[in-house]
């Protein structure tokens, strides 16, 4: 058998990420932090939209410096502490002397600035992250009278004389309080800076919660900054320590490109849409899949943007909606053709406010129910394809939080992983969900059905590491678990069927372990057993093995054309998209046994070649096993194996048994073979001792539909 580059899962070009110089020359962005030759600042950025300078000590004035333009931005931080809901504060006390010091190639960190907390910066295209990482829990002596105490971070910020603060519409005058966008516009009124609505997240968990600008004028282009977030979600028992508090200051010429942190991603149901939902931004962004040149292009966005957006994004039945999710967010957006982009926004009257992280939607497998997961509980909803409204609240409380959910066929059957990494499965009727049919313990990370829900894959972290169960669409799941005969090496965070359910992509890892993160495994779904792991083609370009780069999301396009997948990382290669290889479907194939590889394509290209080695002249090879699959819809009879044989120098003999191989030039199957039967043919060659060479000989079979 030779292969011509079949398992190969090509890489699909994203939007390149481009600034201009001094010079007026255009180059490609580079990230990477570098030593400054300025006397002031040691370290730098100029290869990017904005250029960013950090100072050797962040205990000074105006330590970090963003330029765009004539335009620039200062930000001197000041302390930390605690404020109650009637303005009283208590400070746990200044920053302190700290060196600068390049912990990734974009990264500058500012280590202990007060007790366990850090300042850091990631210079990303177009943007300046700053987190201020809280690395445990900021201790309160509960000496402040209000009852609503709120943790702040505080600083102040210069910028150039023609800037004006606005948000939400209106120009500060001498203070503001808002979770929106804060933009800086200068006296022509174009946005020269934007800082983006702040949130608060687990930087190794899966939380956030809204926080709060408070900005106050001091003097003329000179104004405090306070970051304010709950202390009731800081010191929830389940809270996952380091916590960022990030507001991220973005040059309004941000580049086209991917964000880094990538939390979902989604096919629209016609795969020609892609839309992500974004950690480092709160926002999603949609691109146009071309289909002929396998690149991206980014849509056109609504009138100020998108509404938070970091959790989750779906699309409706017919694309014309797009769905997204986030922190105290669930928005609808309709298709505008006018401007070639999801920028309509549709109002809900029906649906009551969210008061915590939308962390999970899903339709229904008709789409006319929606379920969104939303801390302890999940919602449903009737959903009206023509107008796009939700309507038919309904909602059920459950034990953990609902991470990800998935409805079964025929909608009888909500499945959900829950927080405490439990299977639960709750009945579904008529958009009312109610008892636990199901609930199975045990460390599961993911799960996924396969296209005809006759299957359940089920990531794990303990060995096997996965595993598939048999479903029914009226009992769930059932049998014993499908377990690989070869394991991955780690825990599988996620897993996907192919569309065609001939094959098992799962994403594994653990924070110390560098192996390689993307597997496929081969699945038989007519016996229910899962193959050999594939081995890829060494043209694939997979994701790298960093440390701490978790597995975020892993999704197929409907059509099964495309593979997505995202792990966590501020770096611009967060998201990979890949054009999977080939399924063969609707015909009859020759199949390599020990590979599950095919020979053919569904337009009869040869993908790979029956390859018997040197024989001797003189000499008859063994005899070399190939498998005939029926892969239509429908059973075909009459199967007929005809070999095309134009050379003189050696005789093709094929054969329905290898032992005794009783040699024929053409066979016939005269049983039925139905949907994914398979009959062996055995293949061998004859020379005689005056052959001098090989060559090619072709295999045609032909059957009847029945």
């Amino acid at each position: 058998m030779s292969g011509l580059g079949i398992n190969n899962l090509e890489s699909i070009k994203f939007p390149v990420q481009t600034y201009t110089d001094t010079d007026g020359e255009e180059h490609e962005i580079d990230l990477k932090v570098r030593t400054s030759d300025t006397a002031e600042y040691k370290f730098e950025n100029r290869s990017n939209t904005i250029q960013t300078f950090f100072k050797s000590n962040l205990c000074g004035y105006s330590p970090v410096k963003v330029e765009t333009g004539d335009a620039f931005f200062e930000w001197t931080p000041l302390g930390a502490g605690f404020q109650d809901e009637l303005g009283n504060e208590q400070w746990m006390g200044r920053v302190e002397n700290c060196e600068a010091q390049v912990v990734r190639e974009n990264t500058v960190l500012y280590k202990n600035v007060m007790g366990d907390i850090d300042e850091e910066f990631q210079v990303l295209s177009g943007k300046l992250k700053h987190n201020t990482v809280l690395n445990s829990l900021p201790v309160y002596d509960q000496s402040l009278p209000g009852s609503d105490i709120r943790f702040v971070v505080e600083g102040k910020i210069d910028f150039s004389e023609n800037v004006f603060v606005f948000s939400e519409g209106y120009t500060l005058v001498d203070k503001l309080e808002t979770s929106e966008e804060v933009q800086f516009i200068d006296t022509e009124g174009a946005t020269t800076f934007t800082l983006p609505s702040p949130v608060a997240y687990e930087i190794s968990g899966s939380e956030s919660d809204v926080c709060k600008y408070t900005v106050t004028k001091i003097e003329r282009n000179l104004y405090s900054l306070k970051i304010s977030l709950s202390y009731a979600w800081l010191r929830d028992k389940n809270r996952n320590y380091p916590v960022a508090i990030d507001p991220t200051l973005v040059g309004i010429d941000n580049p086209p490109g991917m964000s880094g942190r990538v939390k979902r991603l989604a096919f629209s149901n016609n795969s020609k849409y892609l839309a992500i939902a974004t950690l480092n931004e709160n926002k999603p962004y949609v691109y146009e899949i071309n289909r002929d040149t396998h690149t991206l292009k980014e849509l056109p966005k609504p009138t100020g943007g998108y509404e938070r957006g970091d959790q989750c994004v779906l699309f409706s039945s017919d694309d014309n909606y797009l769905l997204i999710g986030g922190t105290y967010k669930l928005t609808v957006y309709r298709f505008d053709t006018l401007t070639g982009g999801y920028t309509t926004i549709i109002p809900q009257p029906n649906v009551s406010t969210f008061d915590g992280t939308v962390r999970d939607i899903a339709f229904s497998e008709d789409f006319s129910y929606l379920a969104v997961s939303h801390n302890y509980t999940i919602r449903t909803y009737k959903f009206d394809s023509a107008s796009g409204i939700l309507s038919k609240q309904n909602v059920l409380n459950t034990p953990y939080y609902p991470l990800k959910m998935g409805f079964s066929k025929n909608n009888k059957f909500l499945l959900t992983k829950q927080s405490d990494y439990t299977l639960r499965t709750y009945n579904f009727n008529d958009g009312i969900l109610s008892n636990v049919t199901a609930a199975f313990n045990g460390q599961f990370y993911d799960f996924d059905f396969s296209a005809d829900f006759d299957y359940l894959a089920v990531g794990l972290n303990v060995a096997p590491w996965f595993s598939v169960y048999k479903f029914d669409s009226d009992l769930g799941m059932s049998g014993p678990p499908i377990n690989p005969k070869v394991q991955p090496n780690l825990t599988v965070r996620k897993i996907h069927f192919s569309r065609k359910t001939q094959n098992i992509v799962i994403a594994q890892y653990n924070q110390w372990s560098t192996y390689q993160r993307i597997l496929i495994y081969r699945f038989d779904k007519k016996t229910g057993e899962i193959g050999q792991q594939v081995t890829l083609d060494n043209t694939t370009k997979l994701p790298p093995t960093n440390l701490n780069t978790e597995p975020l999301d892993l999704v197929f396009s409907p059509d099964g054309v495309y593979l997505g997948y995202t792990q966590d990382s501020d770096a611009a290669n967060s998201l990979f998209l890949y054009r999977f290889f080939y399924e063969p479907e609707n015909n009859i194939f020759f199949k390599d046994e020990k590979t599950s590889d095919y020979y053919s394509d569904n337009n009869g290209n040869t993908l790979m070649l029956l390859d018997f080695g040197q024989i001797v002249a003189g000499q008859t090879s063994l005899p070399v096993k190939v498998l005939v699959e029926n892969l239509n819809d429908f059973p075909v009879k009459n199967l007929q194996i005809e070999l095309i044989n134009p050379s003189t120098d050696y005789t093709v003999e094929i054969s329905k048994s290898d032992n005794p191989f009783i040699p024929e030039t053409n066979l016939l199957y005269s049983n039925p073979l139905n949907n994914l039967d398979r009959v062996p043919i055995y293949f061998r060659i004859v020379t005689t001792e005056k052959s001098t060479s090989g060559g090619m000989f072709e295999v045609r079979a032909k059957c009847s539909k029945i």
